[in-house]
């Protein structure tokens, strides 16, 4: 009975993700079966673990390969006019997190994960968004200090991984990134920025950059289903698996949209997949 009570509890807490309120269930659990308090923390971590370790698996895109291709391409075409082979956006995501404070203030954990574009200490996530509101990959986490988008397209391979199946009926289909991407085999950035820009670059740039803001859309909704996430002085790298507990926030934002849609899906008028479909092996 006691082995339910706590997994039924370990459930709830994990789908609810408010860690705002644990002390309180910690706390009003004490008169209950003050016992088994030692042991909810050491079972959540056991659980976040093991969630963890299917995580990467469901995550990455082996679950949308043809025939969903032309799909999400014809969605995206359909918003903007400009690109008719383009099937999804790659972008990185930054995950601040509390400034270490084990080596001082000019320490190499200092240098390693202290950002000085966003002025921030955090992690790394690089995430493909499809149209449907599906993040199919999400890779990392990568210390921010040291990486940026490119560094993780090298280090990630997805260009490699997708190279191999995104040719169907003699289309290649590409992924479409930001700025902070070289054009690449598989992925087609912007024009870059230049007084030569004919008018036709600037207006494929901008229908672009329209629909490419779907990516943000999918990243802000894993914070905003998640919000311990965004509370960085609560993050503390070394003594909380933070790479695991965005993956998973991953997974599960990606269960919700399956369940509940996404702005994304509405906006491309390109619906999830069932649950079932999502989560198969």
């Amino acid at each position: 009975m006691m082995k339910r009570v706590s997994n039924s509890f370990l459930f709830l807490i994990i789908v609810n993700s408010n860690v705002e309120a644990l002390p309180n269930i910690f706390g009003s659990l004490t008169g209950i079966c003050p016992e088994r308090i030692p042991r909810l923390s050491d079972d959540l971590n056991y659980c976040l673990g093991i969630t963890s370790q299917r995580t990467q698996p469901t995550v990455h895109l082996v679950s949308y390969r043809c025939p969903w291709f032309p799909v999400f391409a014809s969605a995206i075409y359909l918003k903007c006019e400009a690109l008719n082979c383009c099937f999804g956006f790659l972008d990185g995501t930054f995950l601040r997190i509390c400034r270490p404070s084990r080596d001082g203030y000019r320490g190499f954990w200092q240098r390693l994960f202290y950002s000085g574009y966003k002025h921030q200490h955090g992690l790394l996530f690089q995430g493909l968004s499809l149209p449907n509101g599906i993040l199919a990959l999400m890779h990392g986490p990568y210390p921010g200090g040291v990486y940026n988008d490119l560094s993780m397209l090298e280090m990630s391979g997805i260009l490699e991984m997708l190279w191999s199946f995104t040719e169907i009926n003699g289309v290649r289909y590409f992924l479409y990134g930001d700025r902070g991407y070289s054009i690449e085999p598989g992925l087609i950035p912007p024009f870059p920025r230049a007084s030569s820009m004919s008018d036709r670059e600037k207006i494929f740039n901008s229908r672009m950059s329209s629909v490419r803001v779907s990516v943000e859309w999918t990243f802000g909704k894993i914070k905003s289903l998640f919000p311990f996430l965004d509370v960085a002085h609560k993050l503390r790298i070394g003594s909380m698996p933070l790479g695991s507990h965005y993956l998973i926030a991953t997974l599960l934002t990606n269960c919700h949209s399956c369940l509940y849609g996404s702005e994304s899906a509405q906006y491309f008028n390109c619906p999830a997949p069932e649950l079932e479909y999502y989560m198969r092996e």
